[in-house]
C-alpha cells in the first residue's frame, strides 16, 4: 500500500486506477455526454453529472452510480445511469451485453437492445439505461406489469386473477447484485376496490439468497422479532424462484432519517432498543464475520482510495494502522446474530414500533460492529445536515442498555473507528460527498 506515487502520464492506460480516475473525472465525462447518445428516456442534452457512488467488483472492475443534469424543451431533470468500467475491451462487453439484452434478457424492455447501452471507450465505461440488468430476471417486472398478478396469484398472497391495476415502482438497484421493488395493486374486498402493496427484493435466479433471505427472516419472527416486543421484522409473505425474489409485506413506516428534529432522541432510543433485542435472536446457520474479515474489507478500500485520491493516501493508511490496531487488542468479541449493515434508513418506526429491515448481512459477529456502524452513520448525517449529535447518540446508547459499558464499550470505539475509515474512502469517490472524507477520518483520533 505504500507504492509511491507515478505520474498518469507514465502508466499504461490500461492501469484500472488510471481508468477509475478518468471516470471519476466529472467535467470530462460530462463533455463526452454532451457530446454523445446516451441510453436514457426522452430527449435532452447533458449539461452536467456527478458520481454518487463508485462499487469495486474484484477483477471484473467497478460500477459507478452517475447522476447527470438533463436539459431540453425548456425543463431540466436529473438522470441517474450505472456504468461498468470493465478491465477489457470494453466495445465488445458492450456488444455482448446488448446481444444478451437482445436474446431476451432485455425483451421486456420498450425500446431496441442497442438503445440499452452504451460505450465510452477511453476509459473504459459501457453505460446502461437505469433497471438494465441481464442478471435480475424480477426486473421485467417493471415494463411487463402483467407478470405481477400470476406472480402474487402463485405464492398465495392473491387469488388467481384478483389483482386489477398493478403498477410497479423501483426503490433501489445495484448492478448485477440485487434490486427492490415495490408492488402495487388493487382487488375487491367487500365489495369494494381495496389498494394494497408488497416489497419485492431481486436477486441473481441462481443465487441462493432468495432461500437464504427467506430462511433468515422467518426465524427472526418466531423468536419473538414479530411487533409483539416493539420490534419488528417484516413478514415474508412468498418467494418466487423464477422471478429471483422474495415478497415481503410493506410496512407503512417512517424512516429514522425522515423523522422531525424534536422526534429523533425518541426515535434513536426505538433503535438502540431494537438492536439489543436483535443482538439477543437465534439464527441457525449464519456465517461468521470477525476482526480478520473487517480488516480484509478495509485493506481493500485504503488501498483503491490511496491509488484514486493520492492526496488522501497518508491519512487513510494512518487510519488503517489505528484502526488495525485497535481491532486487534479488542479481537473477536461473542459472536452473536448481527445486522452488519445497520444505519438510520435500516430502521422503520411504526408508532411505538421499530421495524429493521435489509438482512442481506445478517451473520453472527462481534454486536460491537452494529453499535459503532450506527454510531458512525449518525456522525455522517451530523455532517451532512447537522443535528443534536450528542443527543443523538445518547439517547441510541442509553436504549441499547448497560451492556455498552465495560469491555464492550472498548469494542464499540475500535469498530466506530473502523466503520469511520470505511465511510471515509466510499465518499471519498463521491463528487458529492469528498469533501466529507477528511472530517470523517478526523473522527478515528
Amino acid at each position: 500500500m505504500s507504492a509511491p506515487i507515478v505520474p498518469l502520464a507514465e502508466v499504461s492506460v490500461t492501469d484500472p486506477i488510471v481508468r477509475l480516475r478518468k471516470a471519476l473525472d466529472v467535467n470530462a465525462m460530462a463533455e463526452h455526454f454532451a457530446a454523445n447518445r446516451l441510453p436514457v428516456g426522452g430527449a435532452g442534452r447533458a449539461v452536467g453529472c456527478e458520481v454518487t457512488r463508485v462499487h469495486p467488483r474484484g477483477s471484473r472492475g467497478f460500477v459507478i452510480a452517475y447522476d447527470l443534469q438533463m436539459e431540453g424543451s425548456g425543463r431540466r431533470w436529473v438522470e441517474s445511469l450505472q456504468a461498468e468500467l470493465v478491465p477489457g475491451d470494453a466495445e465488445a462487453h458492450c456488444r455482448a451485453v446488448a446481444s444478451r439484452l437482445g436474446d431476451g434478457a432485455g425483451s421486456h424492455l420498450p425500446y431496441p437492445s442497442n438503445h440499452l447501452v452504451a460505450c465510452v471507450p477511453d476509459p473504459g465505461l459501457v453505460l446502461r439505461r437505469p433497471a438494465t440488468d441481464e442478471a435480475l430476471a424480477g426486473l421485467r417486472m417493471l415494463d411487463r406489469p402483467g407478470e405481477v398478478g400470476p406472480i402474487l396469484s402463485a405464492t398465495g398472497i392473491v387469488g388467481p386473477g384478483a389483482a386489477d391495476a398493478v403498477s410497479v415502482q423501483l426503490l433501489g438497484h445495484r448492478l448485477g447484485k440485487r434490486a427492490v421493488l415495490r408492488l402495487y395493486w388493487r382487488a375487491s374486498q367487500q365489495d369494494r376496490q381495496t389498494s394494497f402493496s408488497v416489497i419485492a427484493k431481486l436477486f441473481k435466479r441462481r443465487s441462493n439468497k432468495v432461500h437464504s433471505l427467506c430462511e433468515a427472516m422467518g426465524a427472526l419472527r418466531r423468536d419473538g422479532l414479530d411487533g409483539s416486543n416493539g420490534v419488528r421484522v417484516p413478514e415474508v409473505l412468498g418467494q418466487s424462484t423464477g422471478a429471483g425474489a422474495v415478497l415481503l409485506e410493506d410496512i407503512p413506516g417512517t424512516p429514522l432519517p425522515e423523522l422531525a428534529a424534536a422526534e429523533l432522541p425518541s426515535g434513536m432510543a426505538l433503535a438502540g432498543r431494537a438492536l439489543a433485542r436483535l443482538h439477543l435472536a437465534r439464527v441457525a446457520g449464519l456465517k461468521t464475520h470477525g476482526v480478520e474479515d473487517e480488516l480484509d474489507l478495509l485493506e481493500a478500500w485504503v488501498d483503491l482510495v490511496g491509488g484514486v485520491r493520492p492526496e488522501l493516501r497518508s491519512l487513510v493508511e494512518t487510519g488503517l494502522a489505528t484502526v488495525r490496531a485497535a481491532l486487534s487488542r479488542v479481537g473477536n468479541g461473542p459472536a452473536v446474530v448481527i445486522h452488519r449493515d445497520f444505519h438510520l434508513k435500516q430502521v422503520l418506526l411504526e408508532g411505538e414500533t421499530a421495524v429493521l429491515t435489509d438482512f442481506d448481512t445478517l451473520c453472527t459477529g462481534d454486536p460491537a460492529l452494529d453499535v459503532g456502524n450506527f454510531l458512525a452513520h449518525l456522525r455522517l448525517t451530523d455532517l451532512q445536515s447537522g443535528g443534536d449529535l450528542d443527543a443523538q447518540t445518547a439517547a441510541f446508547l442509553g436504549a441499547y442498555g448497560a451492556a455498552a459499558t465495560g469491555d464492550l464499550a472498548v469494542r464499540i470505539v475500535a469498530y466506530e473507528r473502523a466503520a469511520l475509515l470505511r465511510l471515509a474512502c466510499l465518499y471519498s469517490l463521491s463528487t458529492r460527498w469528498a469533501q466529507l472524507a477528511r472530517p470523517l477520518l478526523r473522527g478515528l483520533t
